[in-house]
């Protein structure tokens, strides 16, 4: 991985390849004929307001084009910024290692010192100028935000994007502050001459500004004085495109189980029956009218064979209640996208014996496009018709009314099969400590004590060593009532792959605490590994799902790929 400069508040860099600035002195003890040292750094590789990142690695290059000193070369090279030395390199290639972060504005000198294999030394002197300035970026909203909900900006700045990491933004990055109900502010600084791009969410990447056209808004400005005002107009903060033209159904349920929940689509809103039975006994019928979804509940029989008729459709449908009972099996998918190249809804719909099907989001790629939501059938159709349905919001839902229409699930909810009790959250949502949800997990929690395994889901997960990194939120407000209460394991999806951590309590790796899984692999492109965390006992970029037996005194994970290899296991007590 390659180490980087960052050089914190950043706006000008005046470099002697970059033509103008400051001129940096001339390259000293040139012993050696031919041989010319080349800085190819100062290759900026991300400009971000406040922050500029750059790789210093030398290269060798000879003045007369000829190949007569190509046995000279640099072995190792010392690193200096404003007099400090702050690297140093002795393997190929010979660049910085190490970390920088200068806050105050100013003119530094950046000096390398290097020896070849001639023995002499060489060097190479710049200047580096650093300057920030203040930028208040204003909004507009056409009405007020939505009830108990926060609106913050994420962008490309320094300031914005995720700690540790130079490029992902943060969903969470700065709160802006009321004005009045459509006009609120936020002021950072950047650097001068830069541009800085931005987007507004309401607490996450599921509820992000939408313009008047209804696509979202991804603006930008160059910031070019200091105390500079930028204004953005937002119509909306997610509405709803077009009617979906899909026809299927799925069963689920809530709580104890004691009632199933049936939710039918049809393509159009013209009036229609459904006709149910167990087998061996009398069809109950459900008509409705005006509505292209329907739902309805019926008291559950536990390993009986249910018959659905649709009217009109010659085929009666056959759909086989699983049986109560330890042990019990649960399959695991999250990130399916309804990716139609992928082949991880066959392969979960030739498992057998399974209880339910445990979905942590991102079901399709834009929630609220009708049109997103009608392949959701056709691709899952083979293992809805099977198994029990138990999904979560993820972020690409972007908190769409389709979730509930097409799914028949809230946003968050609970239920319990035996020894265990399941969560399932929207942390897309709000989950500041106070807010209607957290409130509500933690009277779900203190109703969970009693039973021997609780495991939550949801969409975003704490931890991650892919694109997205770390989730500061989730682990302020989230995990300390994941520890209180005992979690045994937390599943998330979000980071297309797959990772599992060691046991984890106050957000460091620990003797017994909460596992977290991502399992993200159920058919969008896959993410790679971006960083070795301490944390993490596994990190694979692999399509996946997963089969989870819970027994009496332990539940059993399987990790299984697109070619239907288990390539991990383990095992919580």
């Amino acid at each position: 991985m390659r180490n980087i400069i960052y050089l914190f508040i950043v706006s000008l860099l005046f470099l002697s390849c970059g033509g103008g600035g400051v001129k940096p002195p001339e390259i000293t003890d040139k012993v050696s004929v031919g041989l010319g040292l080349h800085v190819m750094p100062f290759h900026k590789t991300t400009l971000l307001a406040g922050k500029i990142s750059i790789v210093p690695r030398l290269y060798e290059f000879f003045d007369d084009g000829s190949k007569g000193n190509i046995d000279i070369f640099v072995t190792n090279a010392k690193f200096y910024l404003g007099g400090k030395i702050i690297g140093e390199s002795y393997e190929k290639p010979i660049m910085l290692k190490g970390d920088v972060i200068y806050e105050k504005n100013g003119v530094y000198p950046f000096k390398v010192v290097t020896v070849a294999t001639d023995g002499k030394k060489y060097e190479f002197a710049t200047n580096v100028t650093i300057s920030n300035v203040s930028l208040t970026v204003k909004i507009k909203m056409k009405e007020p935000k939505p009830e108990g909900m926060e609106i913050y900006l994420a962008g490309s700045a320094s300031v914005l994007v995720k700690k540790g990491m130079s490029t992902e933004w943060n969903a969470t990055a700065l709160k802006m502050k009321k004005i009045n109900d459509l006009e609120y502010s936020a002021t950072f600084k950047a650097g001068l001459n830069e541009t800085v791009f931005m987007e507004f969410t309401l607490g996450s990447w599921a509820t992000k500004a939408r313009d008047e056209k209804n696509e979202l808004i991804h603006t930008s400005t160059v910031v070019k004085k200091d105390g500079q005002v930028f204004n953005v107009a937002i119509d909306n903060w997610g509405k709803t495109i077009g009617k979906t033209s899909i026809e299927g159904w799925n069963i689920g349920f809530t709580g104890d189980g004691k009632n199933l929940t049936f939710t039918y689509s049809q393509k159009n809103e013209k009036p229609n029956q459904i006709n149910y039975a167990f087998a061996g006994e009398k069809f109950v019928s459900k008509s409705f009218s005006n509505t292209q979804y329907y739902s309805f509940d019926f008291p559950a029989k536990w390993g009986s064979e249910l018959l659905i008729n649709i009217q009109g459709q010659k085929a009666t449908n056959s759909f086989i209640l699983p049986k109560k009972g330890l042990p019990f099996t649960f399959l695991k998918v999250g990130d399916i996208h309804c990716n139609a190249t992928t082949v991880i809804p066959a392969l979960m719909a030739k498992e057998t014996n399974i209880a339910f099907v445990m979905d942590t989001g991102d079901l399709v790629m834009d929630g609220l496009k009708a049109a997103d939501w009608n392949s959701y059938y056709s691709l899952n159709r083979c293992y809805l018709k099977k198994f029990l349905y138990q999904p979560a919001m993820g972020n690409h839902e972007y908190e769409s009314p389709f979730f509930n229409y097409i799914t028949g699930k809230p946003k968050w909810y609970s239920f319990t099969w035996e020894n265990t009790y399941f969560i399932c959250l929207d942390n897309n949502n709000n989950i500041e400590t106070g807010s209607p949800q957290v409130k509500w997990l933690e009277g779900e929690l203190k109703k969970a004590a009693k039973y021997k395994f609780r495991i939550v889901y949801m969409h975003i997960p704490p931890y991650s060593s892919k694109k997205h990194g770390d989730d500061e939120m989730i682990q302020t407000h989230l995990v300390p009532l994941f520890d209180k209460y005992g979690v045994n394991l937390v599943f998330c999806g979000h980071e297309h792959g797959y990772e599992v951590s060691y046991p984890m309590k106050a957000n460091k790796k620990a003797d017994k605490g909460t596992i977290y899984v991502i399992s993200a692999g159920g058919g969008q492109f896959l993410y790679d590994v971006e960083k070795e965390s301490e944390w993490s006992r596994i990190d694979k970029r692999t399509f996946n799902y997963m089969r989870v037996t819970v027994y009496s005194d332990k539940i059993i994970l399987n990790a299984i790929d697109d070619k239907g290899v288990v390539f991990d296991t383990f095992e919580v007590k």
